[in-house]
């Protein structure tokens, strides 16, 4: 991503976010002056450009990266998840990633591994759910989420 974001002459601005290099992101002002970040996320083939001008964007990535036609566009999925665009409560519109066909293709991975295990064990069809509606993941503080050795994902 380099040639294009980072280190060319066209001064397009997108630098990579120390917190995850395939996040990048330049200031950008919409038509109604409103400011933000304009963000492209990348990950091996998929790109995901978050801008007003995103078709723009993709223009000048064809310069330097071969794009298939078809790829150009709304997102439909982006890393296995379902993206489309959804309402909000309030009546706004906001694009959303659902994880529908990401599980099932979790789920017949599973199935299939578990089909050639040598103890021939099954999925069990009365879980209801994977974890208790009481767990609540960003309160965990354990030692094997961090990877850093010290309580606190961001210590």
């Amino acid at each position: 991503m380099e040639e294009y974001a980072g280190t060319d002459d066209r001064g397009d601005g997108f630098t990579s976010t120390v917190v995850d290099p395939n996040v990048w992101r330049r200031r950008a002002v919409k038509p109604s002056g409103k400011e933000y970040y304009a963000l492209l996320l990348v990950f091996v083939g998929d790109i995901l450009i978050i801008s007003h001008e995103a078709l723009k964007l993709f223009d000048a990535l064809k310069q330097v990266y071969t794009l298939k036609p078809e790829s150009v566009g709304p997102p439909l999925m982006y890393l296995g998840a379902d993206v489309s665009k959804m309402q909000t409560v309030s009546g706004g519109v906001c694009w959303g990633m659902l994880s529908i066909t990401y599980v099932k293709l979790a789920v017949g991975i599973v199935r299939d591994l578990l089909r050639h295990d040598e103890e021939g064990e099954d999925l069990k069809a009365t879980a209801k759910q994977p974890l208790p509606t009481s767990y609540k993941p960003e309160t965990n503080v354990s030692q094997e989420l961090n990877g850093m050795g010290s309580p606190g994902i961001y210590s």
